[in-house]
């Protein structure tokens, strides 16, 4: 690990703290896209496994009565993992009526004055869902049909909106520059 000198200017402690935010967004825009093939992949999985049901349904009138439970987990996995990716790739659904006419400049005053809200809501909603995988690991809490424990898959909500907030507030920090350079 490289030694920083003793006596550091401002300037240099500042562009020490822009590197080290660049990093961490590089990161949390690797992690995102990693966990968007993920839940991509799931997608297959759980397409796979529907048809499967549908086709042992059918011909052997005998359904798998965990493809049901299997399905709504997966389902929870695209969409939390894939939260912040689709983030990451403007793919949120807007109301691009009104926005796409606005500048680009425009684009980020909105962008940076509703993200008050939006940031707002993501953090009392991460806060909830800690709440309830932790919940669920303490009291083992567990499916009802197969009784498979949920805290693996209730960990994933935490796991996709704390992730969400990072690429929201990396975002945020795009928008802010953008403003910050008129």
């Amino acid at each position: 690990m490289a030694k920083l000198p003793e006596m550091a200017t401002k300037g240099e402690d500042n562009y020490l703290l822009l590197r080290v935010i660049l990093e961490a967004a590089k990161g949390i825009r690797w992690l995102s896209n990693c966990l968007g093939l993920a839940a991509g992949l799931l997608c297959l999985l759980m397409g796979l496994i529907v048809a499967f049901d549908v086709f042992a349904r059918y011909l052997f009138r005998n359904p798998f009565p965990w493809a049901w439970e299997v399905n709504n987990c997966l389902l929870l996995a695209i969409t939390f993992l894939g939260g912040a990716f689709t983030l990451l790739i403007d793919g949120h659904v807007k109301v691009d009526v009104i926005y796409s006419r606005f500048s680009f400049h425009s684009q980020a005053i909105v962008d940076v004055c509703t993200s008050v809200f939006v940031l707002s809501y993501l953090l009392w909603f991460d806060f909830l869902v800690w709440g309830a995988a932790l919940k669920a690991f303490r009291t083992g809490e567990t499916s009802n049909l197969m009784f498979w424990p949920l805290f693996p898959i209730k960990l994933l909500l935490p796991i996709g909106t704390s992730l969400l907030i990072l690429v929201f507030l990396v975002k945020l920090g795009e928008k802010i520059a953008v403003l910050r350079k008129g």
